[in-house]
């Protein structure tokens, strides 16, 4: 019924339900995005983080975006409204059998120039933490940065935020949970306050087009 999205490596058809990834579509209105659930504005997220990786360049919005049950066909045919690399989809009435949420999510393949300033910004947003975030062992500086995170500790010592890469904030998070003798303090500890705990102050996620949204 449609053209397969280019570009996209074959995906086994897992039959009826939700796709087990987002899913990359053709459908009478262009390329979208299959993403399940029901919260817009993490959907559009989701979508973002899928595209920056994937070639792809999301055109809608969170404010564009519609939650609707979808539901699988086992093949394409007059009811299929979207079509995969062996997968097809159609709108369903709430409660159908076999039917999820989710929402398509339109987008384009990426063009030259977009691929140029998509390098250049990743270039530009590397992370800037090298060994360590106050005293936290997080490994070497390797990576673009996705996200931008912020310390305070049990005393109120607050530091700059910090642009860091994956695993420096996958690090930052797990070594901020609890007093564990690695989150601690380096300032309270040199002027005599003992153990003071860090804590993580806030984590807020860069998108590729460097817009900030709140984890």
């Amino acid at each position: 019924m449609h053209s397969p999205p280019p570009r996209r490596p074959p995906a086994p058809h897992r039959g009826r339900g939700a796709p087990a990834r987002i899913e990359l579509l053709a459908g009478t209105e262009g390329l979208a995005l299959l993403v399940r659930g029901d919260d817009p504005a993490d959907l559009h997220r989701q979508a973002v983080e899928f595209a920056a990786g994937d070639d792809v360049t999301v055109d809608d919005s969170p404010a564009d975006i519609r939650v609707r049950s979808v539901r699988a066909l086992p093949r394409c045919g007059p009811l299929c409204q979207w079509c995969g690399d062996g997968v097809h989809y159609a709108t369903a009435p709430d409660g159908t059998e076999g039917s999820f949420r989710a929402a398509l999510i339109g987008c384009h393949i990426c063009t030259d120039a977009e691929r140029a300033a998509r390098a250049a910004a990743a270039e530009a947003t590397r992370c800037e933490t090298k060994t360590s975030i106050f005293g936290i062992d997080l490994g070497q500086r390797h990576a673009a940065g996705v996200a931008i995170i912020a310390f305070t500790c049990g005393q109120g010592c607050e530091r700059p935020p910090q642009r860091v890469c994956a695993m420096h904030r996958d690090g930052a998070i797990e070594t901020t949970k609890g007093t564990n003798g690695i989150s601690i303090c380096r300032s309270c500890e040199e002027a005599g306050r003992g153990d003071v705990p860090i804590r993580l102050l806030s984590c807020k996620t860069l998108t590729i087009e460097h817009q900030e949204v709140t984890r």
